[in-house]
């Protein structure tokens, strides 16, 4: 059993002052565990505060190889806990053992990201505006501006992330690579895994010869106003509800030296389905969408809590799926008692309130979130009523129907601002509605990008995957349909018009014949062979099924003629093969692809490579999510 202490960390060292303990509890059964943790009395809290302020002189004066070794050596320390951690972590959050441990490789690569930052340098802005003695009519002094650290960082950790979100987490790497000490209040739903986290940091610490106080954590449900009201602290790092960031940001503001609060809160994120893709493959939509949202129970800061849809025969079916599919999900164990009572008091309100139709679900009861689907009325959402436009979090989400795109214009303006927001629709429907980009970028105070599944893929593929070492690839996308992404000297090529990738090189009767996964769907089904989805197909996929075979004979020809002409036309290094294709199924279209033996002058050119997506992870997510990163941040 792991050397759990459950006293607090201050200074370097372990404090127990407090009389009160609090117990860590086994998400799945409500049990106890053999883990009792001091709350933090007011003068451990002050000792921390001053800890970190008395390390602050000594940290902010390092060099950034200093800091990024420090940085280094948590990540190796987190790396290096063992299954006995990890099952720890799997206690007393519910969460599967594979969720877990990658989400510490996430937490140490968040590390290794920032120490590579602080080598790197250019994070401190520097920026020299020179003398200029001789202007008119008065002269200009020499002006020099760069980032320092604001000073000791109280860090809140998050509930739903117990690693990457947590001790060791965003907010405490971006602080400690700033140069600023961090008091850490850990999360009462997983203490013992806050205890092993900080134990890693203050081992890196004392082996990178760090100052005392650089990284302190005190536990306790009643001493967070004490922190964030404390003189000492700078700044504070939050990411959770509404309510208690709106808290932390009031004690923030009315403190005599008011501070900022660098909050994560609450989002519904809203989903917009557009008609072509509801046309072409709602069923899909909604099994993936009904995937999404119980997904980790629903536990997820960018889970869809509200689905908007144009009023059509299409969208009413589409809703009819989604019932069917949220009504058939089994329960799951949320993270810890309090979120599923908070996830109980959310469903209850949207059940007894006016306006809101109960459309799946089953009655919420036990020790396990059940989930839910409602559908609201448009006009509460117009009307500004305060429910729609709060999380509940959990397994629901919510569909408002809209009557015409005018209204769906006023829906989504009426919404506040939100972490995430998705469009789901086909190549002509990003065309018809480019107008929800302006609209979205306000809501978010931020640009947006509005790119197709294979274009943000070859961006995904080219960030950290192929493009690693090739400049110009193919980038092909198996999907329910089937696309390309073009990257030319390591950037993606668009076209003229913004259509480069959209194949077209069959007619309506040959449509059959092309490589998307929706075809394999058919034919499996017509061998007897049940796949629910594209995603049951990747993760199942078995190359004996009956009909797999049919299928590839019957898309050799145009992959043949298509791979080809690309490499004819581009003469890439690379043909990727993407999208949501099982990896054993890529092989073998490798494997059968075929380059034309004819060619001009008796000399062969050289051939692209085939092969397998090497990113780790779906491409088309990856390159949506890097996509603004890369474009505001990097040249």
């Amino acid at each position: 059993m792991p050397n759990i202490l459950g006293q607090n960390f201050i200074a370097g060292g372990r404090s127990a002052l407090g009389q009160s303990l609090q117990k860590s509890l086994d998400a799945t059964t409500g049990e106890e565990l053999p883990y009792s943790f001091h709350q933090a009395t007011d003068g451990e809290i002050d000792a921390a505060a001053l800890a970190a302020k008395a390390a602050f002189p000594e940290f902010r004066q390092l060099s950034p190889a200093r800091g990024a070794d420090f940085l280094d050596a948590i990540a190796d320390e987190l790396d290096q806990l063992d299954d006995d951690f990890v099952a720890i972590v799997c206690q007393e959050t519910a969460l599967p053992q594979a969720r877990i441990q990658g989400e510490r490789g996430r937490t140490s690569g968040q590390m290794r990201l920032f120490a590579k930052v602080l080598r790197r340098g250019d994070f401190v802005g520097a920026r020299i505006d020179l003398a200029l003695p001789d202007r008119k009519p008065l002269p200009r002094v020499d002006l020099r501006q760069y980032r320092i650290g604001v000073g000791p960082v109280a860090v809140f950790g998050a509930s739903n992330f117990p690693l990457a979100f947590s001790t060791a987490g965003g907010d405490t790497a971006a602080a400690l690579a700033a140069g600023c000490p961090v008091v850490f209040k850990a999360h009462s739903g997983h203490m013992a895994t806050a205890d092993l986290v900080a134990s890693a940091i203050i081992r890196a610490a004392e082996r990178t010869q760090m100052p005392k106080g650089v990284f302190n954590m005190i536990f306790g449900n009643g001493v967070g106003e004490g922190l964030v009201k404390h003189p000492a602290i700078q700044a504070v790092g939050f990411t959770g509800s509404l309510n208690g960031g709106n808290a932390l940001c009031k004690m923030a503001a009315e403190r005599p030296q008011p501070i900022p609060v660098f909050a994560e809160m609450s989002s519904i994120n809203p989903v917009v389905l557009l008609p072509g893709a509801l046309q072409a493959r709602g069923e899909t939509v909604a099994k993936e969408l009904a995937g999404s949202v119980v997904m980790g129970a629903g536990q997820f800061c960018t889970n869809p809590g509200v689905v908007m849809g144009l009023r059509s025969p299409a969208f009413s079916t589409f809703v009819e799926q989604l019932t069917e599919q949220m009504g058939s999900q089994a329960p799951q164990t949320m993270l810890n008692a309090g979120g599923l009572r908070s996830y109980s008091k959310g469903v209850e309100h949207l059940l007894s309130h006016p306006g809101v139709t109960h459309l799946a679900g089953k009655p919420q009861e036990g020790k396990q979130a059940q989930a839910q689907l409602f559908k609201a009325d448009v006009s509460l959402l117009l009307n500004g009523d305060q429910l729609l436009q709060e999380e509940v979090f959990g397994p629901t989400t919510l569909i408002i129907e809209v009557a015409d795109d005018a209204q769906l214009k006023d829906a989504l303006q009426a919404l506040r601002g939100q972490l995430t927001a998705t469009v789901i629709g086909e190549p002509a429907d990003l065309s018809q509605y480019s107008w929800l980009q302006p609209i979205l970028e306000e809501r978010f105070g931020m640009p947006v990008w509005l790119e197709n599944n294979a274009t943000t893929a070859a961006i995904g593929e080219s960030l950290v995957g192929v493009g690693a070492w090739a400049s110009n690839f193919i980038y092909l996308s198996f999907n329910f349909g089937f696309g390309a992404g073009v990257v030319i000297n390591g950037k993606p090529y668009f076209g003229s018009h913004g259509n480069a990738g959209e194949i077209t090189l069959y007619n309506d009767e040959e449509s059959i014949n092309r490589p998307a996964l929706r075809y394999l769907l058919d034919e499996l089904h017509q061998n007897g062979v049940q796949v629910d989805s594209i995603e049951d197909l990747r993760l199942r996929f078995d190359p004996d099924w009956p009909g797999v075979d049919t299928w590839l004979a019957r898309v050799k020809p145009t992959l043949d003629r298509l791979v080809n002409a690309l490499a004819g036309l581009f003469d890439p290094q690379a043909v990727v093969f993407g999208g949501q294709l099982p990896p054993e199924l890529g092989r073998r279209l490798i494997a059968a692809t075929a380059f034309w033996g004819a060619h001009r002058y008796n000399a062969p050119p050289p051939r692209p490579q085939l092969l397998l997506s090497e990113t780790n992870g779906d491409a088309a997510a990856i390159g949506a999510a890097l996509v603004p990163l890369k474009e505001r941040f990097f040249v």
